[in-house]
């Protein structure tokens, strides 16, 4: 008789127009989905190999002759970003860049099964139990001597699997169309990661027809039943998870903001004329001018009198040694000395209110990112982002390795400038005499992280899910059990 149910249910829904319709925008949204996100993900990665290429000639040809001249990060893109864009869609600037993406979020898998099938879900299951109190089938079926956690259990298998019909009819094609696109050349590990993706998917969309089935069960009749259904979608998926930033910004204030527009302005305010800091390095300077006046006399006065653009070739490392020479490094360094004597202290305060800011902001953000993970849309969002290579904590991890390599770059550049100012070449043109080695430049390199850690990272958005699965099939028992069925 258990069985009869599930076969039931499923036939029930295979055979209504819903099923049909559902069938259809599914699987054509999919694929269509899929070949313009794959021709864009084609796109960027020809783009990325070209920068690449641009980008090393650049370095061979201008480095020897500037230490300062590195690589910029560039980022291949994540091979399921087609399938779920996550957060790296803005991370790819194009000369035919596109804003409406920017302006509407990005149509993905994810956004199909996210937006479509949970809608979908929900007008599978809607009518589940109160539908079949208005056609007086419920009566007979709890008639027999099958309990109503059966019943309810039986209705769960069969509508779920009829519902996931369309998905994963979806997903084949999607699949089949990815393996035979010769730009997207997805490795094992890829296609093991859209399998992880595609059961978290099907647990999603479940999820949604277990909703349907609570509502259905807590219902008098289907009509209060689909707007009922209706209200918790769009309070699931709309109101939650952007209510989140708001929240957080009340709760948690970014102080440092202000502090830092403050202090912004401050400083601009006195490098102006007249400003307070001008005025303290210009009697500075005025001091050292005097000084040095009062030492060299005329010589001072004639260093004075060179044009700035003209100073380091008449009076820098590679000039003819004389004393004017002598006389313009020391002046040059004090001078410097000067600059950093003022400037300092600022930029240290800057600095330190700046990383109060990131702490700020980063303890903003999670809040927000924990609020909208009440909801179960937002868990799927972080889960298949996650998975994909291309949410938060992948943004997190590119942030770490790009700081990791500026700081070999820069400690690179340093002994490579030391090695110039060694060689006493203080005009940046002359180094083309004699160029710098940069054979041993740091590389910089992005490798995704490993699955296994995708999948541990994951697990706790799987988790509440689960959760809210239980959640749901609870509810919809207990209003089941006490739900009049004549």
């Amino acid at each position: 008789m258990f069985r009869s149910i599930i076969i039931k249910e499923f036939f029930d829904n295979l055979l209504n127009l819903r099923f049909s319709v559902g069938l259809l925008v599914s699987v054509l949204l999919t694929v269509a989905c899929v070949i313009i996100q794959a021709r864009a993900h084609n796109q960027r990665t020809q783009d990325y190999y070209t920068d690449v290429r641009l980008q090393e000639e650049n370095i061979e040809k201008y480095g020897p002759i500037s230490p300062f001249f590195i690589e910029r990060p560039l980022l291949k893109p994540a091979a399921l970003s087609l399938v779920a864009t996550g957060l790296t869609a803005d991370s790819y600037d194009t000369f035919d860049a596109n804003f409406v993406p920017q302006v509407f979020p990005f149509i993905d898998l994810v956004f199909i099964v996210s937006i479509i099938l949970s809608l979908l879900g929900l007008l599978f299951s809607y009518d589940s139990i109160c539908g079949e109190k208005e056609n007086g089938t419920l009566k007979l079926v709890c008639s027999n001597s099958l309990s109503r956690a059966t019943v309810l259990f039986g209705k769960l298998l069969g509508g779920t699997a009829s519902l996931l019909i369309p998905f994963l009819l979806s997903i084949l094609c999607a699949a089949i169309y990815i393996s035979l696109d010769p730009g997207v050349m997805w490795q094992p590990v890829d296609w093991a990661a859209f399998g992880a993706l595609t059961v978290a998917s099907m647990l999603f969309i479940s999820l949604f027809y277990l909703l349907g089935m609570m509502v259905s069960a807590l219902s008098k009749s289907s009509s209060i039943s689909i707007l009922t259904a209706i209200l918790l979608w769009v309070v699931i998926v709309l109101v939650i998870p952007n209510l989140g930033p708001y929240v957080s910004t009340e709760l948690y204030p970014i102080e440092s903001l202000k502090k830092v527009e403050k202090e912004y302005n401050k400083y601009m305010k006195g490098m102006e004329e007249g400003g307070e800091i001008k005025k303290q390095m210009d009697e500075l300077y005025a001091e050292l001018d005097r000084k040095y006046e009062q030492e060299y006399g005329d010589m001072f006065r004639e260093y004075i009198a060179i044009p700035r653009a003209d100073r380091l070739k008449t009076t820098g490392m590679e000039a003819p040694d004389s004393d004017i020479k002598e006389m313009g490094l020391i002046y040059r360094q004090e001078a410097r000395a000067i600059s950093s004597k003022v400037m300092g202290p600022i930029w240290v305060n800057m600095r330190k209110i700046s990383a109060q800011l990131k702490i700020e902001g980063e303890r903003q953000t999670e809040v927000a990112k924990n609020i909208a993970a009440i909801s179960p849309y937002a868990d799927y969002i972080y889960l298949s982002a996650d998975l994909a290579g291309t949410g938060m904590r992948s943004r997190e991890n590119i942030k770490r390795v790009t700081s990791e390599y500026f700081t070999l770059a820069g400690t690179f550049s340093r002994e490579k400038s030391a090695e110039k100012d060694s060689k006493r070449i203080s005009d940046w043109r002359n180094i083309k005499d004699d160029p710098l080695d940069i054979s041993g430049r740091p590389r910089f390199s992005y490798v995704e992280e490993p699955l296994r850690n995708r999948v541990a990272a994951s697990l706790p958005y799987l988790g509440v899910l689960m959760l809210y699965g239980v959640l749901f099939f609870a509810v919809a028992f207990i209003g089941f059990i006490h739900y009049d069925v004549r």
